[in-house]
């Protein structure tokens, strides 16, 4: 029997746009077992998904890679190893090797395409452009919101891609005066409004509980983050703040919906980082996507 290891260990949003890889690893290989590698933290993600028949949770990557080096001496192994050449393990000094396509690394990675297509080639893989899609558990009752509420998720891990935080505030203030509730996600508090139609959800949930948040809400709006990769998959109407990012003008790292309804769904700045996005701007698109 064939063993597949998948190696996409972090982050939140390159594991969820990386879930067509065991879709498509299992019509290739129709009757191998599929493993994915995931850092503990995200297995929420993986667990649910009927393509995958078993998980091997990490702290970090450098022990998911110690692990494939094990694997590899056993026969009938097939490492699928989705991390670009030179990624750093945020937990030791390891610093990657990726020698089936080393030309793609954190410098050139979305010159590739969007983060599903880089990541796919980077394991040797056709170039894969599918919609992703979230797994669920088996659904459960949670709190009920309110009957119209916007999700916002306003902070990712790379300060690069955050708007300011004095913009979020007046937008949830005029998205409240449209009718709307606003319900902050995330794993810390940016707006932080005194407003009863404002709902503070930030804090260390269940990635699943908040994939149910996101996907009941009448609108998504956020910066590129893990969670706008869960709408993508819940084919949400969004509103993704984007700019310059590393030496990219324009990254695009979904495939399906959001790529798809980019004129829609997506704003960028003529030039520069997100931070150049004007409130305004936001609230247009809005407008137009709820009336």
């Amino acid at each position: 029997v064939i063993i597949l290891y998948i190696l996409c260990i972090e982050s939140m949003g390159d594991i969820i746009a990386c879930e067509p890889i065991a879709r498509v690893l299992r019509n290739q290989y129709e009757n191998a077992l599929v493993t994915w590698i995931v850092k503990r933290q995200y297995s929420e993600i993986v667990k649910y998904n009927p393509f995958i028949d078993y998980l091997i949770e990490v702290e970090c990557l450098k022990e998911a890679v110690d692990i494939c080096n094990i694997k590899k001496e056993e026969m009938d192994c097939i490492i699928v190893d989705c991390h670009f050449n030179g990624r750093r393990c945020s937990l030791s000094d390891y610093i990657h090797v990726n020698d089936i396509n080393p030309q793609i690394y954190q410098q050139t990675y979305y010159n590739y395409g969007a983060l599903l297509e880089n990541f796919s080639l980077t394991a040797g893989m056709e170039k894969i452009s599918l919609q992703p899609i979230f797994h669920e558990k088996k659904p459960t009752d949670i709190f009920k919101i309110a009957e119209k509420y916007v999700v916002i998720h306003c902070k990712s891990m790379d300060w690069e891609r955050n708007w300011q935080i004095k913009k979020w505030k007046i937008l949830a203030l005029k998205i409240i005066e449209m009718g709307y509730k606003v319900v902050e996600i995330g794993l810390e508090t940016v707006v932080g409004l005194e407003e009863t139609e404002y709902i503070d959800l930030t804090g260390k949930r269940e990635i699943q509980e908040v994939a149910q948040i996101i996907k009941r809400a009448d609108l998504f709006i956020g910066v590129d983050s893990g969670f706008a990769h869960v709408a993508n998959c819940f084919q949400k109407k969004s509103v993704i703040l984007l700019g310059k990012l590393l030496n990219f003008e324009r990254p695009m790292p979904y495939t399906g919906y959001l790529r798809e309804n980019k004129e829609k769904f997506l704003i960028y700045p003529n030039t520069g980082t997100v931070k150049e996005i004007t409130v305004e701007e936001v609230v247009e698109r809005i407008k137009k996507l709820l009336f």
